[in-house]
């Protein structure tokens, strides 16, 4: 990875390039209904994004769960998307992490819900 990327929250403002980002990320798969709802309803509990200068290149959204049986609610990660060139260059893994370090500030450790 370069000085020149950002990984930052998303704005409204990145809609288009993120819903962009998915049909290249899953070519076999169409995730934009998935990711235009998530985005919508603001069951996003987070959603960043990195930037190699102003182009948008990986996407990762945490949306509100609870777990069965119980009164807790989490964090379910996904989707998470890069797009094919910057592949194994350690984009989703920096997002994950990016994303787990704020959550743990924000609301304390934060728990997952499993698939």
């Amino acid at each position: 990875m370069t000085n020149r990327l950002v990984i930052r929250k998303t704005t409204p403002a990145d809609t288009a390039q993120i819903r962009a980002l998915y049909p290249q990320a899953f070519p076999d798969e169409d995730l934009r209904p998935v990711v235009s709802a998530l985005l919508k309803e603001g069951s996003q509990v987070l959603s960043l994004a990195s930037f190699d200068r102003e182009a948008l290149i990986a996407h990762v959204l945490f949306s509100l769960c609870a777990t069965e049986g119980q009164y807790q609610t989490g964090a379910l990660l996904g989707p998470l998307g890069v797009i094919p060139p910057r592949h194994r260059q350690g984009l989703g893994n920096a997002l994950v992490r990016n994303g787990l370090d704020r959550l743990e500030k924000k609301r304390g450790q934060p728990s997952l819900c499993s698939r």
